[in-house]
């Protein structure tokens, strides 16, 4: 999805920013970052939950790039990164299909000339955009009533 460009605008944060104010920059950052990590953890499992289970092991590939396949390969390949060096209080979590193991996701998400696509990151994120931000905005509140991480 980082690479389409798709990404969650959480809007109307000015009074969890307020309450935070409370907390030192270290510890608001540490209970913004939790919250993130918390709730991109929705988008990653409704991802690996949606993409396509092979039924049997097969070999994909031709010559010396010709790779076994198991069933599940590309569920379990479905990974979260922390993008580092962002600005001060600025949190980039990226929801990806790690390429070395499970290249073709590609081709599975958007399909080919000669296969049809079968979305499963897309879908993944239009159905649980909300949920991620309610998670994320309920994370907050949780932590500042209980007075941080």
């Amino acid at each position: 999805m980082a690479e389409d460009g798709a990404s969650i605008t959480i809007s109307g944060l000015n009074e969890l920013g307020q309450r935070l104010k409370i907390f030192s920059d270290v510890v608001a950052n540490q209970i913004v970052k939790e919250a993130v990590r918390t709730s991109i953890k929705i988008f990653r499992d409704e991802a690996a939950l949606r993409a396509p289970l092979g039924s049997v092991e097969h070999y994909l590939g031709k010559g010396e790039k010709k790779v076994l396949l198991k069933p599940g390969n590309l569920k379990k390949n479905i990974k979260i990164k922390v993008v580092k060096n962002m600005p001060k209080g600025t949190f980039r979590f990226e929801v990806f299909v790690k390429n070395k193991e499970a290249w073709y996701a590609k081709f599975i998400e958007r399909g080919t000339s000669k296969m049809a696509a079968q979305p499963f990151m897309a879908p993944a994120f239009e159905s649980k955009r909300q949920e991620v931000v309610d998670t994320f905005k309920e994370t907050v509140l949780r932590a500042i009533r209980e007075g941080g991480i």
